[in-house]
């Protein structure tokens, strides 16, 4: 369960990418919220982590289906998530390709560019 999972977080000892955004909550009621997912990042110990939290980014945005998934009896999409979702798998592929990058060859990523007034980039 979550409690199980936030354990297992806080004992990883490698880098860690965590990828979400402000409305990757609930899937066919799973239990998640968004605080959830947050909470995967802050479990996770100092030092090599990070985290994407794309602004109205929901479940479906990383699904990783190169098309618009709309919204269907399982899961309401907001119309501005529908919208950003090209923005959003950009920035995506960006901010993980200059992490694994960082990770694997020792090149410094810096801050990511194009992010969102309300998008949040944080590493610990």
């Amino acid at each position: 369960g979550e409690k199980q999972g936030m354990q297992d977080a806080k004992a990883m000892q490698r880098p860690m990418l965590v990828v979400s955004g402000s409305l990757d909550g609930e899937v066919l009621n799973n239990g998640e919220s968004v605080a959830s997912r947050r909470m995967v990042y802050d479990s996770l110990p100092l030092g090599a982590k990070a985290l994407l939290w794309l602004d109205g980014a929901d479940h479906l945005t990383f699904a990783g289906i190169d098309k618009q998934l709309p919204s269907n009896f399982l899961m309401r999409r907001e119309k501005r998530t529908l919208a950003a979702e090209d923005g959003h798998h950009q920035r995506v592929a960006a901010v993980t390709t200059a992490w694994l990058k960082e990770q694997l060859l020792a090149q410094p990523m810096g801050q990511p560019a194009g992010l969102g007034s309300a998008d949040v980039w944080l590493r610990g």
